[in-house]
């Protein structure tokens, strides 16, 4: 009798080896892909705590933005009202009450002929006087004035009179006298402030 032998084995191999080629590069493609998810996940995960990161600090960079902007308000408004009061403590003193004063001054016969009056404090004075004296006499008073720090006579001029109407009428000439003047303010300010 004859035995036939039948092998088996090498049969099995091939299916081993046809396993081996199909399902090992699936296994590791499949592997492959869910390292590449697992790293992209990962990627997207650090990338998203990096913009909460971001977005926490400009949060704190905006209130402490807006802390400083209230801050710098505050001291704006501090600012703003030193500058008011600067403004009042150096306003133009009413010039109603100055003219007063120097009127009161004039003797009985002096005339103003122009007053211009400046915010620092100095006045430019023209007067008519009958003579020259009065208009000496004026200087001293200015001078003795509480309410000026400072006076002095620019100039003095006789006003020409027509020869005819002087004789005519017994007119003699006038004396135009041109004092500067400067005010003290604070004491002006300071009396305003008590009426």
């Amino acid at each position: 009798m004859n035995q036939i032998s039948i092998n088996l084995l090498p049969k099995k191999q091939k299916k081993q080896r046809f396993c081996k080629l199909f399902i090992l590069p699936i296994v590791t493609a499949f592997l492959l892909l869910t390292a590449s998810i697992f790293i992209i996940q990962w990627s997207k995960n650090e990338e998203l705590a990096r913009i909460d990161s971001q977005l926490e600090q400009a949060e704190q960079e905006k209130l402490l933005l807006e802390q400083q902007t209230m801050n710098n308000q505050s001291a704006g408004d501090i600012d703003r009202l030193e500058s008011a009061i600067a403004f009042m403590e150096q306003y133009p003193i009413p010039t109603v009450e100055v003219l007063n004063h120097f009127t009161e001054l004039l003797p009985e016969r002096g005339f103003f002929e122009s007053f211009q009056y400046t915010d620092t404090g100095l006045i430019t004075l023209t007067v008519q006087f009958d003579t020259s004296r009065e208009a000496a006499f004026y200087l001293h008073q200015l001078e003795q004035s509480e309410k000026v720090t400072e006076a002095s006579l620019q100039s003095i001029v006789a006003e020409e009179v027509d020869a005819l109407e002087a004789a005519s009428e017994n007119l003699l000439p006038r004396y135009i006298a041109q004092y500067t003047i400067m005010l003290n303010q604070q004491l002006v300010r300071e009396e305003n402030e008590v009426e």
